[in-house]
């Protein structure tokens, strides 16, 4: 039997980040590693990642609390995960906001296309891990 991507998908979420995010998240969870500012910000990033249509937003699903719980247990990805909001946020009070979060959506897209286009780096581990988490929920495994 031939293998779709919509079953590897199941079987790599499943198996990969499921086990360190545990039950289904609160979007009330307090954050683990992060400070809620930099949650905050997670939280619009991953958002601009997987964005709410029909299906719910990668935060509607606490993807951001999945991520912070494996960021907080996982010491190497802590340094790239910190520089990587810390841009996005020293971005933001660039274009006069005061955080990555309360920018308008146009502008966070901005911001995210621009650290898409300085090389694989953040952007990468962002989208990565944003997808991986997204679909280890069961939200994100029903849309499959």
């Amino acid at each position: 039997m031939r293998s779709t991507r919509r079953s590897a998908l199941r079987t790599i979420a499943g198996g990969s980040i499921a086990l360190a995010a545990g039950p289904r998240h609160s979007t009330a969870a307090k954050p683990t590693f992060f400070t809620p500012a930099q949650l905050d910000t997670l939280a619009a990033l991953v958002d601009l990642i997987i964005p709410r249509t029909d299906m719910p937003a990668a935060s509607d699903v606490g993807v951001h609390h999945i991520i912070d719980r494996v960021v907080s247990a996982a010491t190497p990805l802590q340094k790239p995960w910190l520089e990587g909001i810390a841009r996005a946020d020293a971005e933001a009070i660039t274009a006069g906001a005061e955080a990555f979060s309360k920018l308008a959506r146009t502008q966070q897209a901005l911001i995210l296309e621009r650290a898409e286009k300085s090389g694989p780096t953040f952007f990468d581990l962002l989208k990565g891990s944003t997808i991986d988490a997204y679909y280890s929920t069961r939200d994100g495994l029903v849309t499959m």
